[in-house]
């Protein structure tokens, strides 16, 4: 076989092997997927979450969610609005809270529900 058909022959194979692997590699990973172009539901940003803490006690008590600080008065309710994993503390102490203690951590499930602090 001449030298230059050889060539010929062998760059054809290449290329056939070439073409029949590009479909398959354009289709393993589409480029949103490699870019992060669309976030997936995982990656999507916290649901704000609305609900309200009733202060059962007899004296006022203090509450930090995220940094926003509120006073609950005695026998009083306070709607408050945070992300969804956000957590509520408490600021002061209490008959049976101490500050600094998670008194809830902010779920969608808490959204239009009442919160009782005693």
């Amino acid at each position: 076989m001449l030298p230059i058909t050889r060539t010929l022959v062998s760059s054809l194979a290449l290329l056939f092997v070439a073409a029949t692997a590009v479909p398959v590699t354009a289709n393993a990973l589409p480029v949103n997927v490699a870019l992060h172009m669309f976030p997936k539901e995982s990656q999507k940003a916290p649901k704000s979450v609305t609900f309200q803490i009733l202060n059962k006690s007899e004296t006022a008590f203090k509450v930090k969610v995220a940094d926003t600080l509120y006073t609950l008065q005695p026998h009083a309710g306070q709607k408050i609005t945070a992300l969804a994993g956000a957590q509520v503390l408490a600021v002061s102490d209490s008959a049976k809270y101490h500050s600094g203690e998670v008194l809830i951590t902010v779920s969608p499930s808490l959204a239009g529900e009442t919160v009782t602090l005693d």
